[in-house]
């Protein structure tokens, strides 16, 4: 079964919260109510598109176990967090083109690649631990310098070719024991603006809170539940996910250890900290946590038809597809290692068998796809 990336963040971070505000409803946002119940469905139901991309890894290279993948123009960016510490670039057939393995304390190295920048071909990996960014120069991955960064960054970063600026997540701290937040940065890791958030949103917001869908950018908000639009350095408040009374008790955002809050959520069966979130039609899509982070469901809402569901199984395809590694140019995009498939799961892809046939089964697969319906209610 495929590792599952889960915020455990989280959960060690909640003695952060009694720095947070009340929490008001913003003027004009459009709230997306959820039925109560959760049903199984078919994948089938949900999407009329998924892809399945052979990657085309040369023998002598093992990839490594994917904590994000990102599109940057034509090509796209594998990130090994934690296992590796590399990158590795394919063309959007799927083909190997580069990787980057620099793992040490030298001139052109890095200890840790926790996250990484690339503007006008000049891809700069960000080193939490030794404080640095270690830049190289597209394609090839040629060093050209090593700079000094003055602040701490965790969890995503997106960046695009379209702008002059990236968005990362900052845990240094800024006023009233707020963190720096929201921040907008150059390619050196240098701020340009930046928008306080209090610590525990911070601290929750590690893994899958930076959508991008191609033509916008998206920060989904841990409890609070607001989905944002990233615009011109600003963060434009678009929907809120209203889960009814699943949703989580103010007193849940002002709890100061993380026990308090464990026992909050233990009384009741509540919903919280929505994730990579995805639009694509007139259907917003995201995963979500009920009762724990070990029971992970999917929200779906269809803007036209005015109506959510609540998913707590996806059939067979459940464990290779929710959640998705990475929402990026507007895709779900997740990873199948050769241990976690085979031929009757390539079937319940849509796959033919002679499609089935023509793949390399000791080769990782990229599967891309898009949630585009409501299902039947």
């Amino acid at each position: 079964m495929k590792l599952k990336c889960f915020c455990y963040a989280l959960l060690v971070s909640l003695a952060s919260f009694s720095c947070e505000p009340n929490i008001k409803e913003p003027a004009g946002v459009k709230i997306l109510p959820f039925e109560e119940r959760s049903k199984a469905v078919d994948f089938s139901a949900l999407s009329d598109h998924l892809e399945i991309i052979p990657l085309n890894l040369p023998d002598s290279i093992v990839l490594g176990r994917i904590h994000d993948i990102r599109y940057y123009g034509d090509h796209l960016f594998l990130h090994d967090k934690y296992y590796a510490k590399a990158l590795y670039v394919f063309d959007e057939e799927g083909n190997f083109v580069d990787m980057l393995h620099r793992h040490g304390s030298g001139p052109g190295e890095y200890v840790g690649l926790d996250n990484y920048i690339i503007r006008d071909d000049v891809l700069t990996v960000y080193d939490r631990t030794s404080l640095q960014g270690v830049k190289y120069q597209l394609p090839g991955f040629v060093y050209l310098e090593t700079v000094k960064v003055d602040s701490y960054f965790m969890g995503d970063v997106l960046s695009r070719s379209d702008r002059d600026y990236a968005i990362g997540i900052s845990d240094d701290y800024g006023q009233d024991g707020f963190y720096k937040g929201i921040v907008f940065l150059n390619e050196n890791y240098k701020s340009l603006h930046h928008i306080e958030k209090p610590l525990g949103i911070v601290e929750a917001s590690e893994k899958g809170s930076l959508s991008d869908l191609g033509n916008e950018m998206l920060y989904a908000e841990p409890f609070s539940e607001l989905i944002y639009r990233i615009d011109s350095m600003s963060l434009v408040p678009l929907y809120h996910v209203d889960f009814g009374r699943y949703r989580l008790p103010e007193k849940a955002r002002q709890v100061e250890e993380a026990e308090d809050f464990y026992d909050i959520i233990s009384t009741q069966d509540y919903a919280f900290a929505i994730h990579q979130v995805n639009i694509k039609d007139s259907v917003v899509s995201f995963n979500f946590y009920r009762r724990d982070i070990d029971d992970i469901r999917l929200g779906i809402y269809d803007l036209k038809q005015d109506k959510g569901a609540v998913i707590n199984d996806v059939g067979p395809l459940q464990d290779y597809l929710t959640p998705p590694l990475s929402i990026s140019n507007g895709y779900n995009l997740s990873i199948l290692y050769p241990d976690e498939y085979d031929s009757e799961v390539l079937a319940h892809m849509n796959l033919t068998r002679d499609e089935v046939s023509t793949i390399d089964q000791s080769k990782p697969l990229l599967v891309r796809y898009s949630i585009n319906k409501l299902p039947n209610q």
